[in-house]
């Protein structure tokens, strides 16, 4: 017998959260506030515990988009946090216009404090080859709603805070040569931390914000009010079952969520008395597409609404123009060319992806699986039960088709009034003729799994588990009592591309022009000794690099520490 439970949380029930549960706040680093299409946002992000308090390990998810004015969204990613922490990546594509945008970043839990709701920053994008109006080439008259990009004669010096300091182990580098720093740890342990070390090449402009104004909060809700569910285990995915008859919620109704795909998601849940459901999400999924059906009779008779998870506070954000100084051109048309270089060779420099672990199967091991490339191919699913699958059957009922599962100690009769659970690629399949037709060739395995089980708030007698070769059964269109929705995936982590100069035997790298400014971005630099060294290998572009390291103690300290360094082939 197998048995799985699942547990809900409704609003109702969050009462007792309010003392127990602190509050979070999000800190961002990036590699750069003025990016030009065509290059890289790099970010990391720190969800902290409000207070100076360390790390969070309350919220396992949090969410960062890049908006414009006029609610432009250039990306809304979701990523899974591990410890309080999490990084990820933006390529700014040629058809973003000039401007000024926000990076906001929040966790649902914080959308509860109307005081820190979300982070945001000013990350300033400059397109040379879109001419905007609200653009002004021209740095003479500033006025209160405008950012300048100015070209300026930096100053550059170490800089080191908190009793870290980098040391490189030469001051000047030719192109293509290995280098290497140690990060010199001064106060020992109350300096371990997590840290991301950034090395890029000064840039000669900068912005400067003229007049600018914090920003203000509406209050209408007091700091205890709980409309956020927190996601201390995994994503939510919540919504209401409405009936169509009178708009109504529905209490007390089973409701299924799918993730589908070869590596799929299942799960199922009971609306509680508001008529809400939550599914709790914490397993990977790459599938952009989900089902949510209502399981049983007269499904049809109800629609599900999912809760809207968007970002509520563009009305907070204040954008402002920027005015560009004509004195960045010679360095804009550089660094453009540098870019575009870079990326005709993409190909050859690709990040590298960090594997996702694939998830358990729910129910454990099957009863038995059939790998039908094994055995005798039949015509139809119902001859490929009948002559293949010992387990379970298919029987034909009216004008419809019933998947059974026999039970241990009879094999062809008496069946219990439960029905099988019947999964094709995840997707929960209610009515047989809905899959009797599929092409069987197309089908991988079939497993089978007997005897009672329990799942949420579902019983049933067996498990037929259907997999597809390619994982993509769907249902095209929305039946009775179904939504399909899209749910962006979580973001996978990488491991950020660098050359390796010293083992290029073959020369193959020789060929590749290397018009990197962003020698290094290492978004997980964990500290936990007194000394650590980090290698990198430099490009073609001579000139002054920043090395930046910021990050956060174990105990919530911010640090901040750099050190520059020289790339000449001279």
């Amino acid at each position: 017998m197998g048995y799985s439970s699942y547990g809900q949380v409704g609003n109702n029930n969050l009462g007792h959260f309010k003392g127990d549960i602190p509050k979070e706040k999000i800190s961002i680093t990036v590699n750069d506030s003025i990016i030009i299409a065509g290059g890289e946002l790099y970010y990391k992000l720190y969800c902290m515990v409000d207070g100076n308090k360390g790390l969070s390990n309350f919220s396992k998810v949090a969410y960062v988009e890049l908006i414009g004015d006029n609610n432009v969204v250039l990306f809304t990613h979701k990523h899974r946090l591990e410890k309080g922490i999490t990084y990820g990546d933006f390529f700014v594509p040629p058809t973003v216009k000039t401007g000024n945008y926000k990076l906001v970043a929040y966790t649902k839990w914080m959308k509860n404090n109307p005081d820190n709701s979300f982070f945001k920053q000013d990350i300033n994008i400059i397109n040379p080859f879109i001419s905007e109006k609200n653009v002004t080439i021209n740095a003479d008259s500033l006025q209160t709603s405008q950012i300048e990009i100015a070209k300026t004669n930096k100053q550059v010096s170490a800089k080191t805070e908190d009793g870290i300091n980098i040391l490189s182990d030469l001051s000047t580098y030719k192109n293509r040569s290995k280098a290497t720093i140690t990060i010199n740890n001064v106060l020992g342990e109350s300096n371990y931390g997590n840290y991301a070390i950034s090395i890029r090449k000064v840039s000669s402009i900068e912005a400067v914000r003229k007049n600018g104004s914090k920003r203000t909060v509406s209050k209408n809700e007091p700091l205890d009010s709980i409309k956020f569910i927190p996601e201390v285990r995994g994503e939510i995915i919540s919504g209401k079952v409405v009936s169509k008859q009178d708009g109504t919620f529905v209490s007390n109704k089973i409701v299924a969520l799918s993730i589908p795909g070869s590596n799929y998601v299942y799960k199922n849940v009971k609306t509680d008395l508001s008529g809400r459901f939550y599914f709790n999400v914490y397993e990977n999924y790459d599938d952009n597409k989900a089902i949510i059906q209502v399981i049983g009779d007269n499904k049809e008779r109800y629609s599900i609404v999912l809760d809207d998870i968007t970002f509520k506070y563009n009305n907070e954000l204040e954008f402002k123009n920027l005015t560009l100084n004509p004195n960045i051109k010679d360095w804009l048309i550089q660094q453009s060319i540098y870019d575009q270089i870079e990326n005709a060779y993409h190909d050859f420099k690709q990040d590298s992806l960090i594997i996702k672990k694939p998830n358990h199967l729910f129910y454990g091991n099957p009863t038995a699986k059939y790998k039908l490339d094994d055995y005798t191919r039949f015509p139809t699913l119902r001859e490929t039960f009948v002559e293949i699958i010992k387990e379970a059957a298919i029987r034909e009922d009216k004008d419809s088709y019933k998947f059974k599962v026999y039970n241990y100690n009879e094999r062809t009769v008496g069946f219990p009034s439960f029905e099988p659970l019947v999964l094709f690629d995840g997707v929960l399949i209610q009515n047989g003729n809905d899959i009797i037709d599929y092409d069987v060739n197309k089908i991988d395995e079939i497993s089978i799994v007997m005897g009672i089980y329990f799942y949420g708030p579902s019983i049933y007698n067996g498990i037929i588990d259907i997999k597809s070769k390619k994982g993509d059964f769907r249902y095209k269109d929305s039946k009775g009592g179904m939504l399909n929705f899209n749910l962006s995936a979580l973001k996978s982590s990488k491991k950020y591309y660098m050359p390796n100069y010293n083992n290029n035997s073959l020369g193959k790298l020789d060929r590749i022009p290397d018009y990197r400014v962003q020698l290094l971005w290492l978004p997980e630099m964990f500290l936990n000794s007194d000394k650590k060294t980090v290698d990198f290998y430099t490009s073609d572009v001579e000139g002054t690099y920043e090395i930046l390291l910021d990050g956060f103690t174990l105990k919530g300290n911010h640090v901040v520490s750099k050190q520059y360094i020289e790339v000449n082939n001279n």
